[in-house]
């Protein structure tokens, strides 16, 4: 059976973006887009609203997408750890 599909709207700092998923995956979109915010929001309080030196745009999202990438493998690595640990 065909999983049923969805187009959401999706908005990510200032910017739209369609998405395509399954029914089930709407609320993680949702909640990753939020993620996204807030990281990149913490970025740009910390190098960019502030005095000089700042950093450029493409700066901040490049160093959003590493942290966010670093949190995702971090979670991947402990979800392994504990599959290999359980009985």
């Amino acid at each position: 059976m065909a999983k049923e599909m969805k187009r959401l709207i999706v908005h990510v700092y200032g910017h739209e973006f369609e998405v395509n998923m399954s029914k089930e995956k709407e609320q993680l979109y949702l909640l990753a887009a939020e993620y996204v915010n807030k990281k990149i929001n913490a970025y740009m309080d910390a190098f960019v609203r502030k005095p000089l030196p700042q950093k450029s745009s493409e700066e901040i999202m490049l160093m959003a997408m590493l942290d966010i990438a670093v949190d995702a493998i971090e979670c991947k690595q402990n979800q392994l750890t504990l599959a290999l640990s359980a009985p």
